[in-house]
């Protein structure tokens, strides 16, 4: 019986760094980024009140934003790349606009392969070819694909598993099955198996005799094998802000309603608080009217002003320069340990690793189509290959593509004066029931004071008072909280 332990075994550096790139790939998708492990819990806060504020969190994703910058001026359209094939290469001119036979330009795929190796450590490139009658495919492949391997001495590997999960349904109305496959291929030949049943589902003789893999490293600091992207020294810039932001959204929501003393009209006060909350509300029996008591904003300003700042360093950690004030403000502290990159050398540096990977890239898929012999040397190869990308990228205005980090920032964080008008409505909403005509009418004035001194100059779009008049005043028992 053949031994097929191999198929659970993981390369030593794989095992070492998949947690790490899962939590990289996770934060730049924005897939199951929020967890109890990137917005932990606080020592004393009951439980309720946490799945409540995980269930608010916002993500602002700004590993998205800064990953995706250099890409958009590496290829962008006022720069060229140039691309010049000649002698045994010269057909893969006709192949830079079409790559997988369906009009994909040669750049999407490089800057798949780009984002991934820029997120994950290091991405790969596959090469292969399903149908003989068609042209071949460039897949590209994140970290967590390829789970064992062994790189030769030229820098190709001699052997790579790679595993994948495919999801099959027999008819309409059959149950849809997923089955994790792992893909064995070496120079001589390759063999896919499902992982379960510890089978081989098909396989066949490689007649390229290479292994059609190549692994895209931008740098790689120590070392190790293994490239070292973007995510370490950015990522736990996205786990601050999204504390940050969590910890506004938590003193927002515990300050919404501000404090109300009104008078109690001979009722019991827990018949009234029991409403709103057990901390937003003074009752007497005196003649004053209604009023508000506004809260100290002071250390929600100061929160916000902090996650500016995060976005500020995420940048300058990134290599990205900003605005001069920015890096004024920026030059005390904590800062000084930060390197600040110029732009232009940040984005040169990834160009580098385009120009080292797209002709390994060629060489493989120019075997596939048959341009070239399976034992073409590689460097012979490579001298009918001409590749340059830019590398001065000073001409592009980089500051207008991170402008948008501060406005979705701000966009994310409720107003003081949207906070205002949601009191004023879930006022009437949860208190009309127990307050006279006159009551809302002098809280309702007293809103409209409120927002006239916060800022006359702004506008809040589609409000009109008018079209809460007739809420429904309908008492809710209030939800139970932990003791």
């Amino acid at each position: 019986m053949q031994d097929t332990a191999f198929l659970n075994r993981r390369h030593k550096l794989y095992s070492k760094y998949i947690n790490q790139v899962k939590t990289y790939k996770a934060c730049y998708l924005d897939e199951d980024f929020i967890t109890d492990k990137t917005l932990p819990k606080f020592s004393k806060e009951f439980s309720k009140d946490y799945e409540s504020r995980l269930d608010r969190a916002i993500h602002i994703n700004i590993f998205y934003e800064l990953v995706n910058i250099p890409f958009k001026a590496i290829f962008s359209e006022k720069l060229a790349i140039k691309r010049e094939f000649k002698g045994r290469a010269k057909k893969l001119n006709d192949y830079i606009d079409n790559i997988d036979g369906s009009g994909t330009h040669i750049n999407k795929i490089m800057t798949q392969l780009g984002i991934r190796a820029l997120v994950g450590k290091q991405s790969y490139a596959y090469i292969s070819k399903p149908d003989p009658e068609k042209q071949a495919i460039i897949t590209p492949l994140w970290f967590d694909r390829v789970i064992n391997w062994q790189i030769g001495s030229a820098g190709f590997f001699n052997w790579v598993c790679i595993e994948n999960e495919n999801y099959f349904q027999e008819t309409p109305k059959s149950n849809p099955e997923a089955q994790k496959e792992l893909l064995v291929m070496t120079a001589e030949y390759w063999e896919r198996w499902n992982i379960e049943k510890k089978a081989v589902i098909e396989g066949d003789s490689n007649s390229s005799g290479l292994v059609p893999l190549i692994r895209f490293v931008i740098t790689d600091e120590d070392d190790d094998g293994i490239g070292d992207g973007w995510g370490k020294k950015l990522v736990k810039f996205d786990k601050e802000i999204l504390n940050t932001v969590s910890l506004y959204q938590q003193e927002l929501y515990l300050n919404l309603f501000n404090i109300l003393s009104m008078k109690t009209h001979g009722k019991k006060p827990h018949e009234v608080v029991k409403i709103l909350s057990e901390h937003n509300i003074l009752l007497y029996d005196g003649d004053t009217p209604p009023t508000w008591i506004a809260p100290n904003t002071e250390t929600l300003d100061k929160k916000l002003e902090y996650a500016k700042w995060i976005i500020d360093m995420a940048r300058y950690v990134a290599g990205f320069k900003g605005k001069e004030e920015m890096v004024q403000r920026a030059q005390s502290g904590i800062a000084k340990l930060f390197d600040y990159i110029n732009t232009s050398e940040t984005i040169s540096n990834l160009s580098t690793g385009f120009e080292n990977i797209e002709p390994q890239i060629w060489y493989i898929f120019a075997i596939y189509e048959g341009l070239i012999a399976p034992d073409t040397d590689y460097n012979d190869f490579k001298n009918d290959c001409l590749i340059i990308y830019p590398k001065n990228y000073d001409v592009l205005n980089l500051d207008k593509e991170l402008e948008n980090l501060y406005t979705y920032i701000e966009s994310s964080i409720v107003n003081p004066r949207a906070q205002s008008i949601a009191q004023e409505l879930i006022t009437k909403i949860q208190l009309g029931a127990y307050l006279t005509d006159d009551e809302l009418k002098e809280i309702k004035e007293d809103f409209d004071r409120k927002v006239e001194v916060q800022d006359n100059s702004q506008q809040t779009e589609n409000y009109n008072p008018d079209e809460y008049e007739n809420v429904n005043t309908e008492t809710r028992e209030p939800d139970k909280t932990e003791d």
